[in-house]
């Protein structure tokens, strides 16, 4: 895990550990949103889980794949609708 680097006592960040940190912060959103979304997609991400580790493993492979696939979809969609617009304004 990466980890933002922490301001010393009485002290400041010099500015690439600035830009550091807000890269990592950066990172850290996205995969934030990426496991929201599996959340809120699938059930079984966010549920307890009482099953054996094999098929947990499974199960989060399957759901990560599927919203991988379903975020492709929209950036497609997106993309069409945007060819879409552009062809009728030209």
């Amino acid at each position: 895990m990466i980890h933002p680097k922490r301001r010393p006592v009485n002290g400041a960040l010099d500015a690439s550990d600035v830009q550091r940190n807000r890269l990592i912060s950066s990172d850290r959103v996205i995969v934030e949103n990426y496991f929201g979304r599996v959340c809120a997609l699938w059930k079984a991400s966010y549920a307890t889980f009482t099953w054996s580790e094999k098929n947990y493993c499974a199960i989060q492979r399957t759901t990560f794949a599927l919203t991988n696939y379903h975020l492709n979809r929209q950036e497609r969609a997106a993309l069409d609708l945007g060819r879409a617009t552009r062809s009728r304004l030209y």
